[in-house]
C-alpha cells in the first residue's frame, strides 16, 4: 500500500475507533492519563503495523486486542517496578539502617523518594546492578558506555541514596 493510502487508512481507523478504545481503556485503567497512554500506544502500534490491520469491522477487534496487550505490558512493567523498589529498599536498608532505628513511612516510599534524586542514568545503572544483578562490566556492555563511567555513576548513585536515606527522620 502506498504512503497516502496508509495515511488515509490510519485516519479512518482513528476516527472510527479512538473513542471506543478510550472508553475500553478507562474502564480498565487506574487513571484517565493511563487510559490515554494506552490509546496512544495502541494507535502507534496500528500505525507501525498498518498493513496488518484488517479492513472493516475486524479492525475494531484488532485494536481492542492490541489495547489489551498494551495494558498487560504496562501492568507487567509496573509490577516489575514495584518489585525493584522493594528489592532496592531491602538492600539499602540493610546497609544504612541500624536494627534499633525506626523509619516512619513505608520502605517503598522511602526508596521511591530517594530514587527521584538520581539522574536517569544513575537510576538505570543502580537498577541494573541491584535488580538485574549485573556487574559494572556487564552494565557497561549493555549500555555501551565505558566501564569506568558505569562505576562512577554507580558510586554517585549509592552515595546519593545513602545521603537521602540518612536525611529521613528516624526515632528510637
Amino acid at each position: 500500500m502506498n504512503q497516502l493510502a496508509n495515511y488515509d487508512k490510519f485516519n479512518i481507523l482513528y476516527a472510527d475507533n479512538a473513542q471506543d478504545l478510550l472508553g475500553y481503556a478507562i474502564r480498565r485503567s487506574s487513571s484517565t492519563s493511563e487510559a490515554a497512554d494506552v490509546v496512544a500506544e495502541t494507535m502507534l502500534v496500528a500505525w507501525r503495523r498498518i498493513d496488518d490491520v484488517p479492513i472493516g469491522p475486524e479492525s475494531r477487534l484488532w485494536l481492542f486486542g492490541v489495547a489489551r496487550n498494551v495494558m498487560s505490558n504496562t501492568r507487567r512493567t509496573n509490577r516489575r517496578h514495584r518489585q525493584l523498589i522493594n528489592k532496592i529498599s531491602f538492600r539499602i536498608e540493610s546497609v544504612i539502617i541500624d536494627d534499633n532505628d525506626i523509619i516512619f513511612g513505608s520502605r517503598s516510599d522511602l526508596v521511591q523518594q530517594a530514587l527521584q534524586v538520581l539522574k536517569p542514568i544513575e537510576a538505570e545503572i543502580i537498577s541494573l546492578n541491584v535488580w538485574e544483578e549485573l556487574t559494572p562490566l556487564q552494565i557497561s556492555n549493555l549500555l555501551e558506555i565505558p566501564n569506568e563511567t558505569v562505576r562512577t555513576h554507580l558510586h554517585r548513585a549509592r552515595t546519593k541514596l545513602r545521603d537521602t536515606i540518612g536525611q529521613v527522620e528516624v526515632g528510637g
